[in-house]
């Protein structure tokens, strides 16, 4: 059974792409809770697989516990079942506290110290047990734990492979459309490198069904009970620079940067810019030729309107610029409250305010 062993693990690692240490530490586990199937539930098994050989030896466990625990039946809060993997120090400050004695995985100090002299609260005596074998019945009666241990790994070799990614645009086909989100499948991942993309996330009265293409903004990496969440958004500030970057190169070299961004995704966004070199038009490169490297961007999301301006340390001289093609008559700057009052002429109202308010929501 030993050969049987490494060739499973050898076979699920190359498979799986995944560290063989992943797959001895399933294949332990999922021994374990066959050994419980065969010597009973509430009892605590440990086995202990030789990564060279495929040997295992398997070992009852009993936690030990101080001299007085209570014997009564009392509520207990500790998982008994996650003792083997949680961290022992912390566990000791409330063992006395939290655990009621069970001869069946606990044993008290003064006895355990009869068995080992070196023993300490906390610890675990250990004793010889026959093994289980690794065949059909240990197999079956493990494989979701295995099945889940593996899942587990993939989508955390995942998340470590997309750490690097963060801030950039990632491209991926629509796996499915849920209520509140869109799972996107990425591409050159492999299947079952999914990413979710909540309908938050999207732009207004964007619509995607399954099978589409869809390219994104990486914009963060969730964990939750070691659980990945790989979340991508195309309504953000964010995926804009990032679209610059990419068909600016003056963007990407960082001769051009891009000091501010307004948008109301969707309908209109206002990119303030700025040039390094003087030699450089920052405006004129952002739209590139007849307008070619905005109008990109702008296909990018449903024909959003994206206006470039020249970035400005005065605030005036910049809401001026912003308000264009409306003619500012005047503005009355308030320091303290940092806002400003705009006035422009009864004719061009319209202009300054855009359909919807959007110019006006852009522009704050």
């Amino acid at each position: 059974m030993s050969k049987e062993i490494l060739m499973v693990v050898e076979m699920i690692s190359n498979e799986k792409g995944l560290d063989q240490e992943i797959i001895f530490e399933a294949i332990s586990d999922a021994l374990a809770m066959a050994t419980k199937k065969r010597y009973g539930q509430d009892k605590e098994f440990e086995v202990i697989i030789n990564p060279k050989n495929g040997e295992y030896d398997t070992s009852r466990l009993w936690l030990v516990v101080p001299d007085d625990i209570a014997e009564a039946d009392l509520d207990s809060d500790l998982d008994l079942d996650s003792d083997l993997d949680s961290d022992l120090d912390s566990d000791l400050d409330n063992l006395e506290n939290k655990l009621i004695f069970d001869e069946q995985i606990h044993i008290k100090l003064k006895d355990a110290l009869k068995k080992d002299k070196a023993i300490k609260l906390g610890e675990y005596i250990k004793e010889q047990v026959e093994s289980v074998e690794f065949g059909r019945i240990a197999a079956q009666a493990a494989k979701q734990v295995i099945v889940q241990k593996v899942r587990d790994a993939e989508r955390r070799n995942f998340a470590d492979q997309m750490k690097p990614m963060l801030g950039s645009i990632i491209n991926g086909q629509i796996k499915r459309v849920t209520k509140d989100n869109i799972v996107v499948e990425l591409s050159g991942f492999g299947t079952g490198c999914d990413a979710i993309m909540p309908k938050s996330e999207t732009l207004p009265r964007e619509n995607f069904r399954a099978s589409d293409r869809v390219r994104a903004y990486l914009k963060e990496i969730k964990e939750e009970d070691n659980q990945f969440s790989v979340i991508l958004s195309r309504s953000c500030n964010e995926i804009i620079e990032a679209f610059f970057k990419l068909e600016v190169p003056e963007i990407a070299e960082e001769v051009i940067q891009i000091k501010a961004i307004a948008r109301e995704p969707g309908q209109r966004t206002k990119v303030a810019v700025y040039s390094n070199d003087k030699r450089i038009d920052p405006r004129g490169s952002c739209i590139g030729i007849r307008g070619s490297r905005v109008q990109a961007i702008s296909n990018e999301f449903s024909g959003e309107k994206i206006d470039v301006l020249v970035w400005s340390e005065d605030p005036v001289e910049l809401v001026i610029d912003a308000m264009q093609p409306a003619e500012v008559l005047s503005i009355v700057m308030d320091e303290d409250t940092h806002s400003m009052d705009v006035i422009v002429d009864e004719s061009q109202l319209s202009l300054a305010i855009g359909r919807g308010g959007q110019s006006l929501i852009s522009k704050a």
